[in-house]
């Protein structure tokens, strides 16, 4: 993503819940059903935004340790207010992570800002368990995984990773 996309983010921030909350929660709803929940260690949150990920997994109970990344950082800081622990400034293209350090990675509507096929490489080199995206079926770049779920506009993408 460009410096002018994070600049727009940046902006976004201080309406993005009260603009997209709903949409996202949404979605979250939606994938929750197909993650695996026995066994969350470290739940990585790439494009996290304002972290309501992170409140929504705390609200249904499902508590890995929660790391969001996202490369705006004004959006960060508005994570910072809602209590997200860990947050990173930083490109999803390159995490700065080790091999495997996350049992789940999860990405909502991020991937058509990006290359595709190297966020779900880095995702699937930091995580060892499980990776969910959703994915714009509208906007391009995509990655051409078959989806699980449809919410709207959105496909759920999930890719179960082997021990």
């Amino acid at each position: 993503m460009g410096s002018k996309g994070v600049l727009g983010y940046d902006l976004l921030s201080l309406s993005y819940d009260e603009l997209y909350g709903g949409e996202q929660i949404r979605k979250y709803r939606a994938a929750v059903c197909y993650v695996e929940v026995s066994g969350v260690g470290r739940i990585l949150d790439v494009g996290c935004g304002t972290a309501l990920l992170y409140s929504f997994l705390r609200d249904i109970g499902l508590d890995g340790e929660y790391v969001g990344v996202d490369i705006s950082a004004g959006i960060l800081e508005k994570a910072r207010h809602r209590g997200a622990p860990h947050l990173v400034q930083a490109d999803g293209h390159r995490l700065p992570f080790r091999s495997t350090a996350f049992t789940h990675t999860l990405s909502f509507t991020v991937v058509h800002h990006c290359n595709p096929p190297k966020i779900l490489e880095e995702a699937l080199r930091t995580t060892s368990r499980q990776v969910v995206i959703s994915q714009n079926r509208r906007l391009a770049p995509r990655l051409s995984i078959t989806p699980v779920a449809e919410v709207g506009d959105e496909e759920i993408l999930v890719i179960n990773i082997q021990s």
